[in-house]
This record gives structure tokens, sequence and C-alpha cells, in this order.
């Protein structure tokens, strides 16, 4: 719903017309073009934008003059009953009331089902706007809502924003002990209807618990005949449940009250998307079936829409259960009332045709109105309801066929990343609905359809990429396919004094670090790595991102190693007196911070799973924490030289560690090799896990490999100016 204003919401025409589609006059029409006869209709404020633009789309392509009034559903249902508009617009189905009206109305002489049927021309999703600040007065602009959430706050089960129901999904609203002010639409609503629709089906114990509550309220006295009998309901009920609950009329309404800075303070609402966006105000991301947060935009709302069983009598069920992750519910579903017998057969072609492009090229324009475009299983119904109006053309004038083909495939690999590419595929008139990428398994990648580009992090092997494109119009033909070879990666990268990098295998050089650093980690993927120095000042270089601030040291403290999760979305820093550092989605698991060490901590390494890790130090005494597992130490050995690094096992059951002499120390793993009793020409000051085994370093550059990998290089025979100081390696 919304204001009244001719078919057009007050302040969103002039976004129609920069939006390039050319908004005519409806009279206007193209030279040479034949005039129909002229329709009418009206209805529906929240169909009224996309309305608008197709009347000036079909009277400059067809020649075609169809007028409407934006003044709400059931002006357009009391219009279209009295005969005295030629199709109504709607957002709800009838209520049984509005069904008597048409009975004693324009189908008198007939059965409802032989008078008219419902066109399913556009949808929405149902917008959560909210506003909220925070207790310094920031505007909170996130806000995430599980189904349950959505209905307690409206059922006035949860009704403060700290409540524990909500801080489980929003951390940030834990220290906002106030109340929450729901804001109803005080009319007949599409959104209310698809909210109630929403709550039954996904929360029927708590409506259930709401309606009971009402029946056996006074206030209940005023609920509208559908929502007493457990139907969904355009009118939300509006007293009893809650003393802060705010009824506002209409769209328009409803959204200028949220936005207002001092009325709307803590308030929410439900409400089309698109009133929303036109005030810039946060709308939250509601959880779908598949158990991700998503925001109520076009092609979300339009995944919501696909899937549920929708009738030319202009009833619409979702499919609440799909596991679409791109898919958002509650939606709205605008409906045109049309006549499909005792029309004038002139008429009858207009308002086809009109309706026609509505389902075609019309959902184009819809879209970039912030409506969402239809699935193609509601424009198959929309096409069925429009050959039974009199005087519809042929039905080829609706169905424009299936999209071409995406052009230009193209795959390129970095490494184990693969970008594929494509040229948009051709609608032919229809909006693209999707893409489907095959060639990862026997199911297709299913993508939006603004997508043609992907980037996917691939095993080693051998893959053929192609894809096609999907509209109202059925599936596509495939593009070319395109076959890739991804072969193994594995490389590692020394690290000197002097911040320089040196790459060796598939390692890349990514950049070089300042400052005199201390210790350097990878990401598992080979993208990235961190270089942090002894005050804890970390560097980031290629997809790694660093996190957090340096930590606050101790006096004598310092960094001495680093270790990444398995995500590479996070790190530990280790400092010599054993404490530990988590940044990102890294998490603490203690630290030797309370217990006097034999030597300082010199090394680290992180478990497979993230949730651990080990520290190791120079007296070979080794440290578990999470699920890290103690297999045995040097601590209570006399050493020839420190201890200077750890690796694991390839199954994670067992390590190595290093002294700087290259001896070799097996805890429940396989002896590989040392260089104990090999005089060298520097000292080792490093080891890595790599194949089935380990590398060590040492300061000259030289590496030693015990592992069943190829020996990928090392410094010894062209010294860095600067020793080295670290190794980290990775295999894909």
């Amino acid at each position: 719903m919304g204001l009244r204003s001719g078919g057009v919401r007050v302040g969103a025409f002039v976004a129609v017309v920069s939006l390039g589609f050319g908004v005519m006059a409806s009279g206007a029409r193209r030279v040479g073009a034949s005039l129909d006869a002229s329709v009418v209709g009206g209805g529906s404020d929240e169909a009224a934008l996309p309305v608008d633009q197709w009347r000036a789309d079909v009277a400059r392509e067809f020649g075609l003059n169809v007028g409407y009034t934006a003044e709400g559903s059931s002006f357009g249902l009391a219009g279209f009953a009295d005969g005295s508009l030629d199709f109504g617009a709607i957002d709800l189905p009838p209520t049984s009331a509005q069904l008597a009206t048409l009975a004693g109305g324009r189908c008198a002489a007939v059965d409802l089902s032989l008078c008219y049927d419902a066109v399913p021309v556009t949808g929405s999703g149902v917008a959560f706007m909210f506003n909220l600040v925070n207790n310094v007065g920031n505007r909170v602009t996130t806000l995430n809502l599980t189904r349950y959430d959505i209905c307690a706050i409206f059922t006035g089960v949860i009704s403060q924003w700290n409540d524990p129901t909500l801080v489980a999904s929003n951390p940030q609203l834990a220290t906002l002990n106030r109340s929450i002010n729901p804001v109803l639409h005080a009319e007949n609503s599409g959104a209310s209807y698809a909210v109630s629709q929403f709550c039954i089906a996904t929360e029927p114990a708590l409506w259930a618990a709401f309606l009971a509550s009402q029946q056996n309220s006074d206030a209940g006295s005023g609920d509208s005949p559908e929502f007493l009998a457990g139907q969904p309901t355009g009118l939300w009920p509006q007293q009893g449940w809650s003393a802060r609950a705010v009824p506002v009329a209409y769209d328009d309404g409803v959204a200028n009250f949220v936005a207002d800075p001092g009325a709307g303070y803590d308030s929410i609402t439900f409400l089309p998307n698109s009133y929303a966006q036109e005030r810039q105000f946060p709308v939250a991301n509601v959880q779908n079936a598949a158990g991700d947060f998503v925001g109520p935009d076009s092609a979300s709302a339009s995944a919501g829409l696909a899937g549920g069983t929708t009738d030319i009598d202009g009833s619409y069920t979702p499919n609440f259960e799909k596991t679409d992750s791109h898919s958002y519910q509650p939606d709205i579903v605008n409906w045109a009332l049309a006549p499909n017998a005792g029309f004038d057969p002139a008429k009858g072609a207009t308002l086809a045709r009109f309706l026609c492009w509505a389902l075609t090229g019309g959902q184009a324009a819809a879209a970039a109105l912030r409506h969402a475009p239809l699935p193609s299983d509601m424009t198959n119904v929309g096409f069925e309801a429009i050959r039974r109006i009199p005087g519809a053309p042929s039905d080829t004038f609706c169905r424009a066929g299936p999209p071409s083909a995406p052009a230009h495939l193209r795959t390129t690999a970095r490494g184990a990343r693969v970008d594929v590419s494509w040229s948009a595929a051709d609608g032919h008139r229809l909006p693209i609905s999707g893409y489907d990428l095959w060639g990862l398994t026997d199911q297709p990648k299913v993508l939006p359809p603004n997508q043609t580009h992907i980037t996917l992090e691939l095993s080693p092997g051998v893959y053929t990429f192609w894809v096609d494109a999907r509209s109202a119009g059925g599936q596509g033909p495939s593009s070319t396919p395109d076959t890739i070879s991804i072969e193994p990666q594995t490389g590692y990268w020394m690290l000197g004094a002097d911040g320089h990098i040196y790459p060796f295998g598939n390692a890349q050089q990514l950049g070089n670090a300042t400052g005199t650093p201390v210790a350097i980690a990878p990401r598992g993927d080979g993208t990235g790595y961190w270089i942090t120095d002894a005050q804890g000042r970390v560097s980031h270089f290629g997809t790694a991102v660093t996190h957090g601030l340096q930590p606050v040291l101790r006096p004598r403290e310092h960094v001495t190693t680093i270790s990444a999760t398995h995500t590479g979305n996070g790190y530990w820093l280790f400092t010599n007196q054993g404490r530990a550092f988590a940044y990102g989605d890294a998490h603490f698991y203690g630290d030797m911070s309370r217990v006097v060490l034999n030597g300082p901590i010199v090394a680290s390494v992180a478990t497979p799973t993230g949730h651990g890790y080990y520290m190791i130090g120079s007296d070979g005494g080794v440290f578990t924490f999470g699920d890290a597992r103690f297999h045995g130490s040097t601590g209570n050995l006399r050493l020839n030289r420190p201890v200077v690094g750890i690796a694991p096992t390839p199954g994670r059951n067992g390590y190595w560690l290093v002294a700087s002499d290259g001896g070799v120390f097996a805890f429940n793993a396989p002896f590989r090799g040392s260089m104990g009793g090999v005089a060298l020409n520097k000292a080792v000051n490093g080891l890595v896990a790599f194949g089935n085994g380990y590398l060590m370093v040492a300061s000259d550059g030289g590496v030693f490999d015990f592992s069943n990998k190829s020996f990928l290089g090392s410094l010894a025979n062209n010294p860095p100016i600067s020793p080295i100081i670290g190794i980290a390696a990775y295999n894909s």
C-alpha cells in the first residue's frame, strides 16, 4: 500500500526516468502503430511503479493505451467488481467479503472461476525496516532475525532488544536494554498477509498460542475473520498483544513513522523492500531454511518466490522449506485481476498484450525498481491466465523462449584458484533469472542473474566447465565448454632478517616486510602470508588479512613466532615468555604465562582443526593446548644445541623437533633423516612439514629436504646479504 498519487509514489518518479527506461505519457504511441481499445486499471500502490513503467513501454512499443490509478488493493478489487475498472491490481488474495462483492457484481451471472483469473505480475521481499541506535548514539545497521525472532516480535513474545534470543544472532544488542516498538499496518495490507502466512507455516506453535490469546481476549473482537479462523490475514491484530504496538496506515505511513528520528526510535516494521530503500534505512537479514541470513534484494526475493504453489485464482503458497542459500522470505505477490469471460475482445487484446509485456520484457524494469522478477513457474501460471482473456493474441506473443547460450566462456588458473567467466546471455525480452555452472559435480552450481564470473578453489585434477542461463522462457542452451588442468601446488618461502622474501616452487613473491621481522606464517592455500616483528606488528601479503592491534607486551617480552588457523582467516602470536594472543577466527586455548620456563618459546604450530596449538621451548619442551596431543619432548634431555623448530606429521598424529645443529627428534613419527653429525656452514633455524616429511633451513639459505617431494631449491650457492630467519611452506 502507499500514498495516493495517481499511480506513482511521491518521490519515486524521478528514479524511473534516471534509469533510462524512457517513461512516456500513457497516451503516447509509436508512429504507425495501430490504436487498440484503451483499458483502465487501478489498485495496489506497491505495484504502481512497475505498472507505470510497463504502461510507458507498451505505449511506445505497441501503441497501447493503458490507464492506472493507485488507490490500494481494496480500490482495485472494488472497481474490478463493479466494472469501473478493466483490471484490478492487488497484493493479497481477496477476503471472503470481497469475493462476495465480486459474486454480486461483475461475476453475478457466472461462477467466479469462469469470470476472472489472477495474473501474477511482480513480487517483492517483505523487509523488516528498523530504527535502532546503540548506547553511544551510533545507528545499528546490521540485524539478523531468525524465523522465530520475527514471529515472536510481532506477537509480543519478544519485547526487548536485548532479549537473549535476539542476542544469540546479534551480540551487538546485548547492552540495549530497551523496549521494542512494533509498527503495524492499520489497513488490509499485502505485507501483513505475507508475514502472517510466514509465521503460520514456520512457527505454528507460536502462532497457535497467539491466536488463542487473541480469541480469549476482548481486544481480539476486532480481529479479522480470516485471522480468527487461523488463516493468513491482511489485517494484523491491532490490540491486546502489546502495549507498545503502533498501528499506522499504508506502506508510506509505516515507513515514515519508523524513519522519524523521534517517534521511530527503537521501532521495527514490515513492508515492501522498496519503501525502506527509498528512505535508505537498514533492513534485517532473515534466516532461511538453509540457515543463511539473507537480505530482501530483488534476486533473493525472486529465489524465495520460486518453487511455491501458484494458482490463477490468486492464491500463492510459498515453499518455506527449500534449502536455497540465496532465498529470502517472506515475499509479496502482486496480481492483476483480469476477466476471462464477458469482456470486449478489443479491450481484451490490449489488456492481454499489456500483461504479456509485464511478464516478459517488463520484469527487467521491475527489478530495476527494487521489485522481484517472477520465477518461471509463476510466469507460466500468468501466461495460462492471459491466454483465457477474450481477444488475447496467440500464446507465442507472450512466450519469448529460452535465453541464448552464454558466450566466451573462459577458465584461467592461478595455482589452485580458477577464474571462470562468460558473457551474459540474451534473454529475448525476458530477464535472465540465473545461471547454472556445470563441471564440479553432477549437479550445477546455481548463480544469480547478475553474476558472470566466479572464482573457485580446486584440488588437483582435470575439469571441464560449461554454463547455461535460465529465464521465464526456460533453460537455454549451454555455452561452449572449456577444460583446464590443475596441477598439484607446492612451494615454500624463506624470510630474511631484512624482511626480504625468497619464493621457491609454486610459491609467489607477494611482498617484502619492512623493519626487523622475526617469523612468517602462510595461508594454507599458498595465496598469502603474514610476517610479524618482535613487537607483534603483523604485516599481511596476498590474500592474508591483518586482524586487531599489536599485543601489549611485558618488560623483556617479545614475539618469537606466528601460526595461522586452517581457514587462513586468523592467527596466533606467541612470545618468548610463553604467552599466546589470538586474532581473527583464532581462539585462545591457554598459554604458559604463569609457568617459569627452562627456555624461551621459539616455535609454534596449529592443529589441523584450528582448535589447538603447540608451543616449543628452546630446551625441547613441548606444550600442548586445545586439541593438540602430547607425544613427548626433549625437555628432560641434555641437548648439544637448542631446539629451533617443530613440524607435524601428515596425519597430525605426531611431530618432529629439530635442533640448530640439524639433529631431528621424532615423537610418534617416522624418522626421515637429519643433519646431526654433519658439519654445517650455518646453523639450522627452522623446520616445516613438507610432503611425507620435513624441510629444515639454515641461516645461509641452505635447505635440507627429508620428504617424498621434489627438491625446489635453496640459496646455498647464492647466500643472501641478510641471514635467513624462517621458512614457511604449503602443499595442495
